[in-house]
C-alpha cells in the first residue's frame, strides 16, 4: 500500500559480508610464518603418519631458512601425440614431473655443508671433497608449514638436491646454503609426496 514502510533488512550490519557468505571463511586463510624443513636417510627415515608429530630420530631440522621462507614448485610438462588425419589428438605424454623445494639455509654446520654438496665431512680436518660433476645422494624430505596450531606438512620419501644456488661473500649480509630439492616417484607410496593438513582432520 502506497505510504507504508517496509522493514528494511541488513544481513551485513556489524559484521564482514565475506564471513556470512556461503562457502567463504575468511579463517581458512593460512600465512605461513613458521615451518620446518628436515632431512632424513633414503630408505631409512620413518615417514610420518600424522600432520604436527614429532619427526623423530631418524631425521635432521637443517634449522633456519632464510627470510624468503620455502619456495615449493610442481614441474609438469607433457607432449601431445596426434595423428596424421586432421591433426587429431591421440594421447598426452607427461615426460617430466617433480615438486620442487627451493630455500636457503642459513645456519654454517656440518648438516647443511653436507647437504649442499652432497658429500660426508671428514670431522677431523672439518673439510669436504667438492665434486659439481658428481651425483647428489637420494635423501627424505619434509616440509612444514606453521600457522600457529595449523600447519601443512609434506613429506617426501625419494628426494635429491638438484641445484645449489650462487653463495656471496659481503659484508651485511648471510652467507648461506642456497639449494633446490626435487622430488621423485615413490613405489611405497605410489607418488611424489604425501601432503598432510591439520585443518582437514576430521574431528
Amino acid at each position: 500500500t502506497s505510504g507504508t514502510s517496509q522493514p528494511v533488512h541488513l544481513p551485513f550490519r556489524g559484521r564482514n559480508p565475506l564471513e556470512v557468505i556461503m562457502g567463504v571463511d575468511v579463517s581458512e586463510e593460512l600465512v605461513g610464518i613458521d615451518g620446518v624443513v628436515a632431512t632424513g636417510v633414503h630408505g631409512t627415515a620413518a615417514a610420518p603418519t600424522a600432520v604436527g608429530t614429532a619427526l623423530g630420530v631418524t631425521w635432521t631440522d637443517q634449522g633456519i631458512t632464510a627470510a624468503g621462507g620455502v619456495t615449493r614448485t610442481t614441474n609438469r610438462s607433457a607432449t601431445v601425440r596426434r595423428g596424421w588425419q586432421q591433426n587429431r589428438k591421440l594421447r598426452t605424454l607427461t615426460t617430466d614431473a617433480a615438486v620442487r623445494f627451493s630455500f636457503t639455509l642459513v645456519q654454517t654446520n656440518k648438516d647443511s655443508v653436507e647437504l649442499f654438496h652432497g658429500v660426508g665431512v671428514d670431522g677431523v680436518t672439518g673439510s669436504a671433497i667438492v665434486n659439481p660433476s658428481g651425483d647428489w645422494p637420494n635423501i627424505a624430505f619434509c616440509m612444514d608449514v606453521i600457522d600457529g596450531d595449523r600447519i601443512i606438512r609434506e613429506y617426501v620419501p625419494t628426494a635429491r638436491v638438484v641445484e645449489v644456488g650462487d653463495q656471496v661473500a659481503v659484508a651485511g649480509e648471510t652467507f648461506g646454503w642456497p639449494v633446490v630439492i626435487e622430488s621423485d616417484f615413490n613405489s611405497t607410496i605410489n607418488g611424489h609426496t604425501k601432503r598432510f593438513f591439520s585443518d582437514l582432520v576430521e574431528p
